[in-house]
Parts: structure tokens; sequence; C-alpha cells
């Protein structure tokens, strides 16, 4: 029976969710238990040029660091590179790129490296490949986002592999969208021309992780990746605890109470923590060919609640997500770039008014008596973000939205309130125009392409594509006298929306031209607080 090889790439690949860094008792543990288990390779880190942003040492896993560690004798330890990362270089200066990152392997800890190799950068993987190999690297090339690839791709794949003969070519399920079917077939066209070593890294998304594994197994392949718990980008990986059960079922030589130790110790906790793991969410990530990691970072972030992840998949499902970006995800999404302008005006309706904005902090529903007074005394005009659920319609002049993705989660509800929608209307696609026939739109445009705010008389700019941003330059577009905020408590300490929230107020207060600006309700924000029953005179 042919013998498999188990590659765990925990810290490579879990690294994308403490950004590599992990406590150095969890490392000596867990690689005692990779030790203990005869795991064929441990891939201990990423090696890297980059720099952009703080990254914990397994990003770079740099010769130095690694003689740091407790590693055992015995144990193969492997490395991954991005092929992108050398995409600039002329072929002539590759090598002495690739130097300024690795010793000859005779000289390091290091015995593998593999090659993340994305469809497009295949022929400069081999470049690379044949470099590490004269480096006495054993040498693995991944290509990743297999199920992007046509059958001929494919085939070429293995074709060309053929030239530079890395030790072993992997393929990566990298969107979690492949069956066992989908799997038969890409090692049946590999094997067109490929008659090396094959490998398979899975993701979990839809719960195939080890079926794939088992059906690559059984179609040939001899190297199967596997993290401990799972831990890796997005829904995560292939077990490693499974992985020891289903494919060393006849080896004495493990040692399951060092790898449940370990878990039970140091990952379970991590596990709660950063809550990896198959999901409906990630489950149709991969059924509709989207990158998991827009899914993990809208997870992990607190602004977003159920709605705004589903209508963000139908966004990518819509405009294609197969390749992360951050241009893409949420508020960074920028369809804001150009001054389209708008059709309303807020002057003809706001001049020498006081606005009232309402947001949606608990202290709406506290205070909502007094709120109500409080615009009945003042004959305020009253703006809501999105949706209102907590003030009395009759006290609501206008709804604004800017947020494409919310505006689709909502628009049933905004044409059942029959309250004008104030919205940049002419900048949206047409998917969301679509849906919002039903609704009485104030066109008033926006562009987010500085850090400042700008008022026009029917379009402004604003530092970023928020809504409570939108309506503060509408109601200063419109030369209201006063703007009085409620609902906006603010977050928990270290909530990221916070610092979103002051930074808008910083660059609004940054404007001489900007309208007074005060909270009649409690709030954490970097503003003025008046209480709404104090007496005015």
């Amino acid at each position: 029976m042919k013998k498999i090889k188990i590659l765990d790439c925990t810290l490579r690949d879990g690294g994308y969710y403490n950004n590599w860094v992990f406590d150095e008792d969890l490392v000596n543990s867990y690689l005692n238990a990779m030790y203990l288990n005869e795991v064929d390779f441990v891939e201990i880190g990423l090696r890297s040029f980059n720099k952009t942003g703080f990254k914990g040492p397994y990003a770079f896993s740099t010769d130095t660091f690694l003689d740091s560690l407790n590693i055992p004798k015995n144990l193969n330890i492997g490395v991954m590179v991005n092929a992108s990362e050398f995409n600039g270089f002329e072929s002539k200066i590759l090598k002495d790129k690739i130097c300024t990152l690795f010793k000859s392997a005779s000289d390091s800890r290091v015995c593998l490296v593999r090659i993340a190799s994305h469809l497009e950068e295949f022929d400069r993987s081999l470049e690379l490949c044949e470099i590490f190999k004269e480096l006495g690297y054993i040498v693995g090339i991944n290509i990743m986002q297999i199920s992007e690839a046509s059958e001929q791709q494919i085939i070429e794949f293995g074709k060309k592999a053929l030239i530079s003969k890395p030790e072993v070519l992997y393929f990566a399920d990298s969107l979690g969208n492949l069956k066992p079917a989908n799997i038969n077939n890409i090692i049946n066209l590999l094997k067109t021309h490929w008659n090396g070593e094959i490998g398979i890294h899975t993701h979990d998304n839809m719960g195939m992780a080890m079926s794939n594994s088992q059906e690559a197994f059984n179609k040939g392949a001899t190297w199967i990746d596997s993290t401990v718990t799972g831990m890796g980008r997005g829904p995560g990986n292939l077990q490693t605890e499974y992985s020891l059960i289903e494919f060393r079922q006849s080896d004495k030589n493990t040692n399951y109470f060092s790898l449940l130790k370990l878990i039970d110790q140091y990952f379970e906790p991590l596990l709660n923590k950063y809550k990896w793991g198959k999901n409906p969410y990630y489950f149709l990530s991969g059924l509709n060919s989207i990158h998991p990691t827009f899914i993990q970072e809208a997870i992990s972030d607190k602004r977003y609640d159920e709605v705004d992840i589903l209508t963000l998949i139908d966004h990518l499902k819509a405009v294609g997500g197969s390749k992360y970006s951050k241009n893409i995800s949420f508020a960074q999404t920028n369809i804001y770039d150009k001054d389209i302008g708008g059709s309303w005006e807020p002057k003809k309706d706001l001049e020498n008014r006081n606005i009232v904005i309402l947001g949606n902090g608990p202290s709406l529903k506290e205070h909502k008596q007094g709120i109500e007074q409080f615009i009945k005394e003042t004959n305020s005009v009253v703006i809501c973000l999105n949706v209102n659920n907590e003030i009395s319609p009759e006290y609501v002049n206008y709804q604004a939205a800017c947020h494409p993705m919310r505006v689709i989660a909502d628009v049933e509800k905004y044409a059942s309130m029959n309250k004008p929608l104030i919205m940049p209307f002419g900048a949206l696609p047409e998917l969301v125009k679509e849906k919002l026939h039903n609704c009485n739109v104030l066109d008033y445009g926006l562009t987010t392409n500085d850090s400042s705010f700008d008022y026009k008389k029917n379009s402004s700019n604003i530092p970023l594509p928020l809504v409570f941003a939108y309506v503060l330059a509408i109601s200063n577009s419109g030369n209201a006298s006063s703007i009085f905020l409620a609902g906006f408590d603010g977050y928990e300490e270290g909530d990221p929306r916070n610092e979103e929230m002051n930074f808008i107020l910083s660059k609004y207060f940054e404007n001489n031209n900007s309208c007074k600006l005060v909270s009649i309700t409690q709030s954490k924000y970097d503003i003025k607080v008046e209480s709404l029953y104090a007496i005015r005179a």
C-alpha cells in the first residue's frame, strides 16, 4: 500500500487568524505532538519579502528565528513562498532575490519549500522551483484556486511541471467549492502528462475536506495537507487529528494523547476566540466561488450582522468574488469615486431648519418619548439612518442610505415606511436601482475620494461611504441651522466602529463651514453632549 505523506500547515494557514503570532508554549507542544505522531512535514510558516503592516514571526519564518525554536531533530520543516512576490523580477536576478531569503538547504533547518502559485503565475513558479532545487530543497508547487482553471489549463500544468520536476505537484481547493467528482477529474487531467507525486490542500467551506482528501488518495495522491482543529483561512482545512486517524489507521506509531492534549490546552481556546470552521456563510461562499477571506473578515467584524454578510455574498456573487481584494469588502467598497451629482438640492427643504439625525443606539428606545417631545418643541426635520425601529414614523421626515448592500437588505422596509429616501441614486448599481422602484427616492450625489468634507448643492464629498457622514453632508449642503444627534451611543471599548465614527467626526470639525453638532443623548464619541431634557433658551 502506498505511503501517504501528511503535511501539517497549522502555523502557516492558521496564521491568517492571529496574524502569525503563536504562543511559545503552544508551539513547543505542537512541534512535540507532530514529532510523536510522525507527521511527515510541518510547514511552519511563510517566508516573505512583504513588510507591509505588522505580522508575527511565522509570516517570515527566517532561519534565525527557526534556529531559536525547540524543533525536534528529526522533524521535517517546510515553508511556503508566494510566487506573486517574485512577479516583478527579471529571470536573471531571480536567484539573487531568492538568496536574500534562503540559505542552501544544507545550512538551513528547512528542507521543504512550497511555492503558492495562482493560475497565471505557474510559469514563474517553475523558474522558482529550479532555483530552489539547485539550493538543495525538496520543492512543491501548489496550484491555488484550481476550481477556476479550465481542463486544458490543468493538463498544461501537468505537462509543464515535467520540465522543472518538483517533488510534488499540489492543487488547492482554495474556494472550498470542489466535490469528490471534481477531485477525480482534476487528478485524471494532471496525470495526462504528470507522472510524479500529487498533493491536495483542501478547505472545508462545504464540509467536503475529508471526502475530497479521501478521493484524492484513492486516485493516487500521496501528499495530504491538514491543520490542527482545521485552523486555517476562512472555514479552515482538513483536521490533522482526523487525517491521522483516516490515513494512518494501521500505523502503530501514532500518539493521539499528545495531539488531543495539545488541542484541549491550546487550540480549543483559539477556536473559541477566532471561530473558524464551517458554517452556512462559508457554505454559501463555496457554492458561489467566493474567496473565504471575505467571509472571515465579515464574521470577525462587529459592525456586520447576518443581513450584512448575506447581502455581501449576494453582491460578490453578482460581481465575482473568487479573488480577494480589500477594495470589495463593505465600507472599503468604493463605488463613489466619481462625482455623478444628483437631482435633489437639500437647501430647498432644509435651509435654516434644525435637523435631528437618528442613529440606532439603545438610547432611542430608552428616551423615546423625550426625543419625540424634543422634535416637536424644536420643530426639527428628522432624518433617520437606514431604518428606524424606535421613533414613531410620524416624527420622521426622511430616511437616508448609501451602502448598496444595506439598501438591498432593507429595501422592503423603505417601501413600507413610505418616507422619502435620500441616497446617491445615480451612482448605485443597476441591481440596487431595480429594487427601489416602489420608493420615493431623492437623489443626492456622493464621492469619497479623499479625507475631507466638501458640501455642494446636489452632491458632497465625504471621508468614508458611511450613511452618518452622508447625512452630515446633506444637512450642511442644506444650510441647516443646527444638527442634533440621537441614538449615537457608541460601542464597547475596542470596537472598531468607535474609531471609525471618531475619524468621521474629526474630519467634519476640520471643515470650518460645518454646522454646529450636538448629541442630545449619551454618547461615547468625541462630540459635545447636551441633554435633550435641558431647558432651551
